[in-house]
């Protein structure tokens, strides 16, 4: 199953209206601290991987296959980490979706460097970025 990217964009747009974007040592008092889903959403407040967890958690609400959702890790041009939803999409592959930098993109034509993957089909199961 793919989705059409006009759908990946309002995704975005809803994930973009339920979250604001907060440093766990601003929010949490923690260098890194992992929040569930259903905490993010009644905190309204994350960071990258809790942004890219409710992102997911919202297109699997919405009946979107596993197959087309995963986890991904990434470094930006600043060389930090950071984490973000992908959706495989109808017109481009997998994009980029929920990433607190901006709007959903294809992965190539991102200012990433990526590390790693899991497809949410494929639990547990974190790949290098061939």
């Amino acid at each position: 199953m793919t989705v059409p990217f006009a759908d990946i964009e309002a995704m975005d747009r809803a994930v973009r209206a339920d979250l604001f974007y907060g440093r766990d040592a601003v929010v949490h008092g923690d260098a890194e601290f992992w929040t569930l889903p259903p905490l993010i959403g009644e905190q309204r407040v994350g960071d990258c991987e809790d942004w890219m967890r409710w992102t997911v958690s919202r297109f699997l609400a919405a009946g979107v296959d596993r197959v087309s959702l995963a986890y991904a890790i990434c470094e930006t041009p600043a060389r930090e980490g950071h984490a973000v939803a992908l959706v495989h999409s109808a017109e481009h592959g997998w994009v980029t979706c929920g990433d607190t930098a901006g709007p959903p993109a294809p992965v190539n034509a991102t200012p990433y460097r990526w590390l790693a993957w899991m497809q949410l089909s494929r639990k547990g199961e974190w790949r290098k970025w061939a």
